[in-house]
């Protein structure tokens, strides 16, 4: 019988119609006596019976019938000293029947407190007899009692009570719901009265009392109420069912009875009778149920709360009809886009089972952050509906497909009555469709089940992307194996998409100081609006670089995985994912790792993706870091970024990174107008680009002090026609601004050769980079402070052209310089020089240097055989050989200098002269290091040369010498020149010279 759970551990309003049979049982046991042997204290075999019958009292078994419920039970019984009397005196007794079997007291008429203490309650509210045989006084053998069972009006919290009066005594039956898991129906009679000693008791509930409440030829007695006399006729009331039985055939149904005493409290006694040996007629039931699934808003795209219905019309109450079969297991599948909400993760929690106590009586204790929506059931054996929530259930798995990834939990509660559902919602890793899956259902009525999901920013649910008519489906299957498809619409039609998207950027340093170490951050963002986000790329300034030299790298694997060491980490992600004003923000880090998708470095960006209580993984994305050698520009390119994860699509709203690793990210040193381009491409293969503007101050604040050593080598290449080597190096310090241009001029004596060069590089092949081995000409080398290694390679002899602005057609030119620089790193530098002819100097310019630290820089131009320069009408080794040299750092800063070029020459005097008082010697062959001349006639003396390949050295004459002299007499003077190179602590070339003065000439000759 359905009855609400007012009685004490009500749970669910759907058993409640069983509760009232159990009640019935439960009074008949109320006629406690007194007993003697403890130890006989219970039910003899076959002494408790649970039948369901027609009205003619044969078995009925045919399923959602309306039969005669009848509880029988009867105690032990022992010799007393006055004939047989009950072996204890019944204290307690209650009747657990089975799942199904349901009593609806909602059908009939109840009968107030007042109306049944005063025995004047409505024949219409009788809903049976309670036939019992009993004793007033221990000794006196038994007498029969027949009353009838009303439906009384049951107080707050209790689901349905039936009472009985056996003289001035009254019997409640408080009737529940078990919420144990099992949600059968059952009745307590508690605390019975001694007055009363009960040998057995024979309740009977009419399963159509309309049919037997009337006055009719079986009468009352024994405690009968005034002004009810008989029973057995059709009254007055409707005719309304009262009794269903169970809507699930072929399994036996079986009940439980248990009783205790007053002489041992709380030591039950069981039994265990067989209701049914299972029912049938289950395909004779109706099972048409519908569903109805609306969101609270139709804009695509938007979270939005989902009211869920489900509707299953009942028929209890048609006495000539069969009951509507029991919900069993429920499907539900949402239309293609309605996914989990990222938004719903702040803030969110989940219950545990162990907090949703699914198994016992008692009411959940999930915490209030695990509220996702809400709760009503309709059920036609309450007079109000149960209410309660919809809690997240805590994660059980990693799987979204498999239903224990996220789980919802159900409660609702009222009139006593407690209800508890687990459900399982599948989430399609693809798509994120999803599908909500009840299973085995309790065994209870219920009219209308509305599920409604929360509504806001951070609702669970959000709206498909797509405008139009969505279809949610269903299956519905009974206890009575009915299955019913169902669907629903509804339609989404505001806010729909326009193909828009145009993401918003912005970049930039912490510090925007020319040449500091700072921080680097970039943000892209869309609204939703926008088209998802699929891929980024950053285009950084030229410049602005980093120190990956100082960085450990993360090994491949590692930085596949996502788990660089802590060592690698240059810096921190943020990402915010979901729809609305409130979008999820989750928290990552940034490593730096070695070559990928054939960039020489990569990030790995790695961010746990825990979103509120439900872990979906640690999502990795890898980006390549390529520097354009011709600019010294990094730029990173993401992977595809995730569109869904766990079966949530993540509908990324924003990703920043942020580059803060101390001493890792620096500014350039050109402070012109620069920019960050950010590039980002849509799911749907749209593009952006954002400019974002990017300016630096404190270039004037930098030094420039660029050094420069030349040198000429080749044994045999210092004269006219020879081809000598040349070796170029150039100094910088970290300190200053980077160089943006070199241009060298070479002395008269030093000319282009291009014949003589064993091959040239097309212009298309530099391009391309693969100018063939005959063209090369030398070699280069730089060293910077931010990597580990230098970078060297070939230089190459390339073909000039230029292309005429007026007519277009090409006009050849001097041949060019292309220098490739490449790291065992992959890292790869171009630098290319032109060639020209000023005022008939060789002038070799490299116009356009990438802005990047190099402390040191050698460039080596072979000579020989197929040397590309040559000496033009002069011997190196009888003069100076001097360059002309002019800088441009980045910041704009000039410096020009001379150096003088070291050359191959020997040691040797190239010159001499006197005066009245010293010796003028011009030394050649020389280089860093210190010249010393002694001789005859001659003070020794001594010079410091720091790179001039050819000095004057002025020994003072000897008092002597000089008396010669001053007369016109002949002399000669003997030298010895040493030179010891700098570094070297002895001297390593020496060369003797004498010099013969005539009389009254100045003018020397050389020996």
């Amino acid at each position: 019988m359905k009855m609400s759970h007012q009685l004490r551990h009500g749970d669910t309003a759907r058993r409640l119609r069983t509760a009232a049979a159990t009640l019935a049982v439960a009074s008949a046991a109320l006629l406690g006596a007194a007993g003697a042997a403890e130890a006989d204290f219970g039910i003899p075999a076959g002494g408790a019976t649970v039948t369901l019958t027609d009205a003619s009292g044969n078995p009925q078994p045919q399923a959602g019938a309306h039969p005669d419920l009848n509880v029988n039970v009867a105690l032990n019984t022992e010799a007393g000293r006055y004939g047989t009397e009950p072996a204890e005196s019944l204290k307690d007794l209650s009747v657990e029947l089975p799942p199904g079997l349901l009593g609806d007291p909602q059908a009939l008429p109840t009968c107030s407190n007042a109306d049944f203490q005063h025995n004047t309650c409505d024949r219409r509210a009788m809903v049976g007899v309670e036939a019992f045989d009993w004793s007033a006084l221990a000794g006196l053998p038994p007498a029969p009692a027949n009353v009838p069972v009303f439906n009384l009006e049951p107080p707050k919290g209790v689901a349905a009570q039936l009472g009985f009066q056996v003289t001035t005594v009254s019997v409640i039956i408080d009737v529940r719901v078990e919420s144990d898991g099992t949600y059968n129906i059952a009745a307590d009679v508690s605390g019975i009265s001694s007055v009363l000693q009960v040998y057995a008791t024979n309740l009977t509930l009419w399963g159509v009392p309309a049919d037997h409440n009337g006055e009719g030829p079986n009468p009352f007695y024994a405690g009968g109420i005034p002004p009810i006399t008989s029973y057995g006729a059709p009254g007055p009331g409707p005719r309304t069912a009262f009794i269903d039985s169970p809507t699930r055939c072929g399994a036996p149904l079986g009940a439980s009875v248990r009783i205790d005493s007053w002489q041992h409290p709380g030591a039950f006694v069981t039994a265990n009778p067989d209701v049914s040996a299972g029912l049938t007629g289950c395909d004779a039931l109706s099972f048409q149920p519908s569903i109805s699934v609306q969101p609270s808003t139709r804009v695509a795209g938007a979270p939005a709360g989902y009211t869920v219905d489900v509707d299953v019309p009942q028929t209890l109450t048609d006495a000539d009809g069969l009951a509507t079969p029991h919900l069993k297991d429920a499907t539900v599948v949402l239309p293609p886009g309605v996914n989990i909400s990222p938004s719903a993760a702040t803030g969110l929690g989940a219950c545990s089972d162990a907090q949703l106590a699914m198994s016992s009586i008692d009411a959940d204790t999930c915490p209030p952050s695990a509220t996702i929506g809400t709760v009503r059931i309709d059920t036609p054996v309450l007079p109000d509906p149960l209410v309660g929530k919809i809690y997240l259930g805590t994660q059980e798995s990693s799987d979204p497909a498999s239903g224990k990834m996220y789980r919802m939990f159900v409660t609702a509660s009222g009139h006593g009555v407690r209800v508890k559902l687990r459900g399982a919602i599948s989430a399609d890793p693809a798509t994120g469709q999803l599908t909500t899956t009840f299973a085995d259902n309790p065994q209870l009525p219920f009219s209308r089940l509305e599920l409604v999901l929360q509504d806001g920013d951070r609702a669970p649910l959000v709206n498909p992307t797509v405008c139009g008519t969505q279809t949610a489906t269903g299956s519905l299957t009974s206890w009575a194996g009915q299955t019913a498809a169902v669907s629903s619409t509804f339609a989404i039609d505001q806010g729909c998409p326009t193909g828009r998207f145009a993401p918003s950027a912005t970049a930039g340093t912490l510090i925007p100081v020319a040449g500091a170490f700072s921080p680097f951050t970039t943000t892209v963002a869309r609204s939703d609006a926008d088209q998802e986000l699929s891929r980024v790329r950053v285009d950084l300034p030229p410049g602005l670089l980093g120190d990956v030299g100082s960085v450990p790298l993360c090994p491949d694997a590692a930085a596949a995985a996502g788990t660089c060491d802590p060592s690698s980490r240059l810096g921190s992600t943020t990402v915010q994912a979901g729809s609305g004003a409130a979008p999820f923000t989750l928290g990552g880090t940034v490593s730096l790792a070695g070559p990928y998708e054939g960039a020489p470095f990569s990030l790995s960006i790695a961010v746990p993706a825990k979103a509120g209580p439900i872990d979906l993984g640690l999502v990795v994305v890898r980006a390549p870091l390529k520097v354009d050698g011709t600019h010294a520009q990094a730029s990173a390119i993401s992977d595809p970024l995730p569109t869904i994860v766990g079966g949530v699509p993540l509908k990324l709203r924003s990703v920043t990174v942020t580059l803060d690793r101390p001493g890792f990210t620096f500014n350039p040193t050109d402070c012109n107008a620069a920019q960050v381009g950010v590039h980002a491409d849509s799911v749907a293969g749209l593009s952006s680009d954002t400019a974002v503007p990017f300016g630096l101050t404190g270039c004037d604040r930098l030094g420039y002090t660029p050094r420069l050593s030349l040198g000429l080598t080749g044994k045999g290449q210092t004269t006219d026609d020879k081809h000598p080597a040349l070796a170029a190096h150039l100094t910088t310090l970290r300190a200053d601004a980077n160089t943006q241009a070199v241009s060298v001029t070479l002395p008269l004596s030093l000319a282009l050769d291009p014949d003589n060069a064993n091959g040239l590089c097309e212009p298309a092949d530099a391009a391309a980079a693969r100018c063939p081995a005959a063209s090369v000409v030398g070699h280069a080398a730089a060293v910077t402070p931010i990597l580990g290694h230098p970078l060297a390679g070939p230089v190459y002899f390339v073909r000039g052209e230029r292309i005429d602005p007026k007519s277009g057609r090409t006009i050849k030119t001097l041949p060019k310089l292309y220098v490739p620089l490449s790291g065992a790193d992959g890292i790869e530098v171009d630098l290319h020089a032109d060639s020209e002819v000023q005022d008939d100097h060789l002038v070799t310019t490299f116009a356009a240097v990438p802005d990047a630290p190099v402390a040191d820089f050698t460039l080596n131009i072979d000579g020989g055989a197929h040397g590309i320069l040559v000496v033009s009408n002069a011997d190196l080794c009888q003069g100076e050989q001097v360059a002309a040299a002019r800088f441009t750092g980045q910041n704009g800063k000039v410096r020009e200098t001379s150096a003088a070029m070291a050359t191959p020459c020997r040691l040797a005097v190239v010159g001499s002269g006197h005066g009245r008082t010293a010796l003028h010697l011009k030394v050649g062959g020389l280089g860093a290091g210190r010249v010393s001349v002694t001789g005859r006639g001659v003070v020794k003396a001594a010079r410091t040369i720091r790179s001039a390949t050819v000095a004057t050295v002025s020994p003072r004459l000897t008092a002597a010498t000089r008396r010669s002299l001053a007369r016109h007499r002949n002399v000669k003077v003997a030298v010895t020149v040493t030179f010891t190179p700098q570094g070297s602590r002895k001297s390593t070339r020496t060369v003797k010279h004498l010099i013969v003065h005539g009389a009254g000439t100045r003018k020397g000759a050389g020996a």
